[in-house]
């Protein structure tokens, strides 16, 4: 049994976007937050938070797009790619031509089906992600051929060659597998008072939110199912997810994310529309085979008022800390001790029937910890 607090899986991006506006703020490589950006040698586009992820991204990846990022952030706007073009284009380009042959990708993905390593870092890991093709209408596939071949032209610009046929159909792959299987990387953005807290001033929670700062691609992450009732939740060191415990997992169970959709905050009709149109599939857990209430229906735990009533404090403390800015990690790893208490207590606790209104105020308080000790935290090293 895994409890609730546990690190399961920790994997460093295969490959990562910086979002346009934070080009300014965040390395271009590693997508951490940077006060003091190196530049790169030959353009003004970019910066790094160290030479280190400058020479790493100049031998990967941004000697074929320096000078012409400006224009692929317009260009993915112009043809409705978004994030995911550019996240396929960054993919191809630190693949290389030799990796992203359609022949060797199949190669070491079916390699990797067969019990030998899966390992983030090869293309064929990326490759073997699901694109849900056969799904796809006609049309669908037109505009995602014409983004493929588009992005390879523009990236080609200048050599006087036809679009190479190679890479615009390993970018055509990854725009059908990207939208199911790209994450969001993002930091916790906690809005500065308008004048010092008092000691007894509350920050609402719901004040406190995900600032999504770029996209990665995470082969290991992508292979986790959703659930409406996840029993983790990921969090983003830079380009490095760190995935975490949020209910009690037992020997054998599956591990399940959540894609986007939960319980407490999209009714059943609701989620399995929005599931059915991007992932193409209909969800059959727990929360929608029984259709839980959204949270401002659920039951409150009356029977066991010595947990309800400790827990409104604590949370209110917690508000607090957060609203004087958390004091580092150590005051933030009390709180995570503190809140995985609660829900072994009431996941112990036969007389309680899921779903109870605490529970699920538990849960989103410890993934605020979460979050705020990615956003406070240094590199990831992986």
């Amino acid at each position: 049994m895994v409890c609730a607090g546990a690190t399961i899986i920790v994997e460093k991006a295969h490959a990562s976007i910086l979002l346009e506006e934070f080009k300014e703020s965040h390395c271009h490589h590693c997508l951490h937050w940077t006060l003091g950006p190196v530049p790169c040698h030959q353009c003004s586009q970019v910066g790094f938070c160290t030479t280190l992820c400058r020479d790493e991204s100049w031998a990967s990846y941004h000697q074929y797009e320096c000078g012409l990022l400006d224009l692929l952030y317009r260009c993915t706007r112009d043809v409705n790619t978004g994030q995911h073009g550019l996240l396929a284009l960054r993919t191809i380009l630190k693949a290389g031509k030799q990796k992203m042959s359609i022949e060797q990708a199949k190669s070491s993905a079916c390699r990797s089906s067969v019990g030998m390593l899966f390992d983030s870092a090869d293309y064929g890991t990326v490759y073997s992600l699901v694109g849900n093709t056969a799904q796809r209408s006609e049309a669908d596939l037109f505009r995602r051929t014409i983004m493929a071949v588009y992005l390879t032209s523009f990236i080609q610009q200048g050599d006087g060659q036809e679009p190479d046929v190679g890479m615009a159909t390993a970018l055509l792959h990854l725009l059908q597998s990207y939208p199911c299987n790209a994450h969001e990387i993002s930091h916790l953005a906690v809005p500065l008072p308008s004048e010092p807290c008092s000691q007894n001033q509350l920050l609402q929670l719901q004040q406190v939110r995900p600032c999504e700062v770029g996209a990665a691609i995470m082969p290991v992450v992508s292979l986790m199912n959703h659930s409406c009732n996840p029993n983790v939740v990921h969090v983003s060191y830079g380009d490095v997810m760190v995935v975490r415990v949020i209910r009690r997992i037992l020997q054998g169970e599956e591990i399940f994310d959540n894609y986007g959709y939960h319980y407490a905050t999209h009714d059943r009709k609701e989620r399995q529309l929005k599931l059915g149109q991007q992932y193409f599939f209909r969800c059959y857990c727990q929360p929608c085979v029984k259709d839980w209430p959204l949270y401002g229906d659920t039951p409150k735990l009356d029977k066991r008022s010595d947990i309800s009533d400790a827990l409104v404090k604590d949370i209110n403390d917690f508000k607090r800390l957060v609203c004087y800015f958390p004091e580092g990690p150590a005051k933030l790893e009390e709180s995570v001790r503190l809140f995985t208490g609660y829900l072994d207590t009431i996941e112990s606790d036969r007389s309680i029937s899921l779903p109870v209104q605490e529970y699920i105020k538990v849960q989103e308080v410890l993934k605020h910890c979460f979050a705020l000790l990615a956003t406070l935290s240094p590199h990831l090293l992986v």
